[in-house]
């Protein structure tokens, strides 16, 4: 199971090296910009903890990306390369709670222990869209703004996934959506119990 995990983790990594230098082009110009309109110096117009938790953001972003629009990217003698599994049927699911119930049967039941990876994984992996977020914005939003935008995100990628050899599951959506809200209860707690850096990250 925890194999399994990491070879999601490790299957990010390309992708991640690809968008790093346009991540931090983005970040440089983006800070630029704002100490020009501000009318001070480019240092002073950086909130590092600020810049460093949007740069952690965007690379979690790509990683989400790349696990699930983009099967799978390896590097080769010949340089990365993108494949997809030969004689894969696409499945759908269209059934609310049906991929779910059937999860805790394998697993309660069957002791198939990795069916927790769909469940647990599915609702811990938009964990950080909800917790970020709820945290990047200078303006407090709420939890049906985090879960609202989880549930279009996750919706987002189930339909991209119609024209590729994946699996559409409908409770994939429920799990990303639930997933998202406990992301910003994360936040509420990070909130209450250190109130000074949620502050200096809204600077």
């Amino acid at each position: 199971m925890l194999s399994a995990a990491w070879s999601y983790i490790d299957n990010t990594v390309p992708f991640i090296l690809i968008a790093a230098p346009f991540i931090l082009c983005w970040r440089i110009v983006s800070a630029f910009m704002t100490s020009k309109s501000r009318g001070c110096t480019f240092f002073k117009s950086i909130n590092v903890l600020r810049e460093i938790l949007i740069i952690l953001f965007s690379v979690f972003v790509i990683g989400l990306v790349s696990q699930t629009v983009i099967p799978h990217m390896e590097w080769s003698d010949g340089g990365f390369t993108v494949s997809i599994p030969e004689n894969y049927v696409a499945k759908y699911n269209f059934i609310p709670f049906a991929a779910i119930s059937d999860a805790l049967h394998k697993i309660f039941v069957d002791i198939n222990l990795y069916y927790v990876i769909y469940l647990v994984g599915n609702i811990i992996v938009f964990v950080p869209v909800g917790f970020f977020i709820a945290l990047l914005p200078q303006k407090e939003i709420k939890a049906w703004h985090a879960a609202g935008i989880s549930f279009l995100v996750s919706v987002f990628i189930e339909m991209v996934q119609m024209f590729l050899p994946r699996m559409v599951d409908v409770d994939d959506i429920i799990l990303n959506t639930l997933g998202g809200f406990s992301g910003y209860l994360l936040y509420l707690l990070l909130k209450k119990a250190a109130p000074a850096f949620v502050k200096r990250v809204k600077m």
